[in-house]
């Protein structure tokens, strides 16, 4: 995987062996009990998982209030 699922720019990270990579997401948070599977996760830019942390923190806050 090479770019984004969500903005699809280019993986902003190198490993040292000069391969590409991006921050993985759990779409169903694992410390909730959910499983690590291949389909419960996105390939994210550094970007767009901050602001999937953000949404999430802002929308609990409001189930909260």
């Amino acid at each position: 995987m090479e770019s984004c699922d969500i903005c699809g720019v280019k993986a902003p990270f190198k490993r040292k062996n000069g391969t590409h990579y991006l921050e993985v997401h759990h779409i169903e948070w694992l410390s909730k009990g959910e499983n690590d599977l291949l389909e419960n996760t996105v390939a994210l830019c550094p970007n767009r998982h901050k602001n999937a942390y953000i949404k999430l923190v802002k929308r609990q806050k409001k189930t909260k209030g």
